[in-house]
């Protein structure tokens, strides 16, 4: 009897496990999937079948791997078979909204597919129109003001078809593309919070990509007043060579050489530094120059408690000019100075206060953003027009030996475009291809204009009107 109660219950237990046991559907597989390019979102997991990625591109093949620890397994990408445990390239022709790639995964789990969308469902939308622009690629960096993240890095053709995104939880500015000897480098700005020394830029710090967007390098310049490392400004960034940098920064500093402010003021000291080989060979300090103070256009109040800091110059843009000096734009001085590259010596000053080269009512700039020499000789600089309440591109043929302007030029749009803020402006062949920074509703992000023809070849609008990109620029085959 006891034998057979025996013989019962052993039979029952096996029935139990027998019923406990997880269907093939149940198995959780040890199954992964990495990308070369970016991140998943969200992490892989068999459970979940739609995915983004962080950054992809149809400029490069993207490196992938299906890591899996069952020899059987089985798995397609966009019905190609593939290898299980090594590694792929997946080559997209396309990054769009209702774009997306398919890998089917089969094994003693199960199958499955799995799809994963070539543009984040938050990518920042634009309406594009062209006629016949000039052919390169556009990069731009836009964000939400005022919102949160994330910013995109984007880059797209002279059309607007996306060929490259990369997906950053943090502001991000001034994305550029480098080339020095034959090899392809990609520059932008991190924003940082965690680097903040209380002044009204964003702090940052430089990332440097190769060829293939993979981050090589990240950085912070050395610290202005003594040892150790200082936030990089969100402004401007030149890299020169493989290891040879211009940076700037904003720092604020308790002075007391403000001519009728003894008893001491906290200004923000702009810096400009030049590294090679990974050390500091110049740097320049608007605060060793207080002269400059009196030509603040708009923070003159040195002595005023109420203010934590006054951002007298705002320093937001560099350019290496033909001869090697530096021509260095102070947004708040309406000025633009020329800067010996050995003894910062102030060569000359071009607008604003003590201007030296004769500029007229007319030709003068408020608030600008941008200056460059073109390739011809010329000045050029995206004026934003804050007196006017109205944006322009300026352009002076300029004779530097005579400290005078021979003929000047103004662009604008009609109707006029007003970006009280950010924005910049390049010359390529007979166009200027403009980014009108932080604009009014309606009014658009990102125009080329034809100096011949006089018309619009090229206009981009991001669809969020609180979305804008600090700058664009367009590198032309």
């Amino acid at each position: 009897m006891k034998k057979n109660i025996l013989i019962g219950f052993t039979v029952l237990l096996c029935a139990l496990q027998f019923l406990l046991m997880p269907t093939k559907a149940q198995i959780q597989p040890e199954i992964s999937f990495l990308i070369s390019s970016g991140q998943l979102i969200p992490k892989f997991d068999w459970s979940t079948t739609e995915y983004e990625v962080t950054s992809l591109n149809t400029v490069n093949p993207i490196l992938y791997t299906i890591k899996s620890s069952d020899p059987d397994v089985v798995a397609t990408v966009n019905g190609k078979k593939v290898r299980i445990n090594q590694g792929e390239l997946l080559r997209l022709t396309q990054l769009s909204d209702n774009d997306s790639f398919a890998v089917d995964i089969d094994g003693a789990f199960g199958k499955r597919t799995f799809r994963f969308r070539t543009l984040p469902k938050d990518f920042p939308k634009f309406n594009v129109t062209a006629k016949d622009p000039v052919k390169g690629d556009i990069f731009m960096a836009p964000y939400t003001v005022g919102g949160a993240p994330p910013t995109y890095l984007i880059i797209t053709n002279e059309l607007g078809t996306v060929k490259y995104y990369n997906k950053l939880f943090g502001p991000a500015f001034d994305f550029q593309k480098i080339t020095i000897d034959n090899k392809v480098y990609y520059t932008y700005l991190q924003g940082d919070l965690n680097l903040g020394q209380g002044t009204n830029n964003f702090p940052s710090r430089v990332v440097v990509m190769d060829s293939q967007f993979q981050k090589i390098r990240s950085f912070l310049p050395n610290n202005s007043e003594g040892k150790g490392k200082m936030a990089h400004d969100s402004h401007e960034f030149e890299m020169l060579g493989k290891n040879h940098y211009i940076t700037t920064a904003y720092v604020k500093k308790n002075i007391n050489t403000v001519p009728g402010f003894p008893q001491g003021s906290i200004i923000i000291d702009a810096v400009l530094q030049e590294y090679k080989d990974n050390k500091m060979i110049f740097q320049w300090k608007s605060s060793d120059y207080p002269e400059l103070y009196a030509g603040s256009r708009r923070f003159t109040q040195f002595s005023d408690p109420k203010i934590p800091f006054v951002d007298y110059a705002h320093m937001n843009s560099v350019f290496v000019d033909t001869d090697g000096h530096f021509l260095v734009l102070m947004r708040f001085l309406d000025q633009v100075l020329k800067i010996h590259r050995v003894t910062g010596e102030i060569i000359w000053k071009f607008g604003g206060d003590a201007d030296q080269f004769g500029l007229t009512k007319e030709m003068q700039f408020s608030l600008a953003h941008h200056f460059t020499r073109t390739a011809s000789g010329t000045f050029l600089v995206f004026d934003n027009g804050n007196a006017l309440g109205r944006s322009r591109i300026v352009e002076y043929d300029s004779n530097e030996k005579e400290r005078k302007v021979n003929s000047f030029s103004t662009y604008e749009p009609n109707p006029n475009v007003f970006g009280d803020a950010l924005g910049s402006v390049e010359k390529i062949n007979n166009s200027y291809f403009i980014a009108w920074g932080r604009k009014r509703k309606n009014d658009p992000d990102i125009t080329e204009y034809d100096l011949v023809t006089k018309t619009e070849q090229f206009r981009l609008k991001f669809v969020a009107p609180t979305t804008v990109t600090y700058r664009a620029a367009k590198y032309v085959p």
